[in-house]
C-alpha cells in the first residue's frame, strides 16, 4: 500500500490549482470567458505539473505515479474543454469531442498495456 506520505506533492499541486481557481474566479467576478481561458492555461500547467510529480520519483510507490498521470490525463481534457468553450465552440460540441479524445486515451492505454503484457511473456 502507498504511504500517505507519498501523496504530499500531488496534493499540494492540486490544491495550489484550487486555490489559484477560486482567486482567479473571484479577481474576474466570474466573468465566463475570462474564467475559461484561465482554466485553460491552469489546468494545462497542472497537467504539466502532475506529469512532472509522476515521473520524478522512480522510488514511489507505482500507484501514486499512475494516480498521477491519471489526474494528469483529467487535467489536460479539461484544459481542452475550458479552451474549446472560450473560443466559441457550442458547448455540446466540445464536450462530445471531449468525450471522443478521453475514448482515444483509454483506448490508447489499453493498448499499450496490452503490448507490454505480451512483451513480458
Amino acid at each position: 500500500m502507498a504511504n500517505l506520505r507519498s501523496f504530499g506533492r500531488p496534493l499540494l499541486i492540486l490544491a495550489i490549482a484550487f486555490v489559484a481557481d477560486v482567486a482567479g474566479r473571484l479577481a474576474f467576478d466570474f466573468e465566463m470567458r475570462r474564467v475559461l481561458v484561465l482554466e485553460a492555461v491552469l489546468f494545462g500547467a497542472t497537467c504539466l505539473l502532475l506529469i512532472w510529480s509522476a515521473t520524478r520519483d522512480k522510488a514511489r510507490s507505482r500507484i501514486v505515479g499512475n494516480l498521477e498521470l491519471c489526474l494528469a490525463v483529467i487535467f489536460a481534457l479539461g484544459g481542452l474543454r475550458a479552451a474549446l468553450w472560450a473560443s466559441g465552440l457550442p458547448v455540446t460540441l466540445a464536450n462530445m469531442l471531449i468525450l471522443l479524445a478521453g475514448l482515444a486515451v483509454v483506448g490508447v492505454y489499453a493498448l499499450w498495456r496490452r503490448a507490454a503484457r505480451r512483451s513480458n511473456l
